[in-house]
């Protein structure tokens, strides 16, 4: 396991750009209008609004990310640049990867997922609030 996460996060900061940050540039390319505003980031990401805003603005800085013109609750959008950038998702070789798995293999591995994601969250550690 420990094998399988150092492999992945050696990817992960691909690009130049952290984890978390990837993630906020995928949460944006797949969530509706609505929820791709600051707080929506924030709840995705299970993190305050103040991190999911540092996260925004850090991609702002880059021209990955553009707010809209509303006073409040802003949508959020990718740019050119940004579409861009997610053509180089990280992400995408481990699902190439966890993909070419038997189906009976690939639904064990999302059993045992969930439930450790289940235990994480619930663990009291807050692993998952501040990441």
């Amino acid at each position: 396991m420990t094998q399988f996460v150092r492999a992945y996060l050696n990817n992960a900061y691909s690009g130049k750009l952290r984890p978390s940050q990837w993630e906020v540039i995928r949460f944006l390319a797949d969530a509706p209008e609505r929820d791709r505003t600051v707080s929506g980031v924030a709840r995705h990401q299970r993190t305050t609004l103040g991190t999911a805003s540092i996260t925004v603005s850090a991609l702002e800085r880059r021209g990955l990310v553009r707010r809209g013109e509303r006073r409040r609750a802003q949508p959020l959008e990718l740019t050119e640049e940004g579409l861009a950038v997610l053509e180089r998702d990280p992400i995408a070789r481990l699902e190439e990867a966890l993909g070419g798995l038997e189906g009976e293999e690939q639904a064990a591995l999302s059993n045992a997922m969930h439930k450790g994601l289940r235990v994480l969250e619930t663990d009291g550690q807050g692993v998952w609030r501040g990441a």
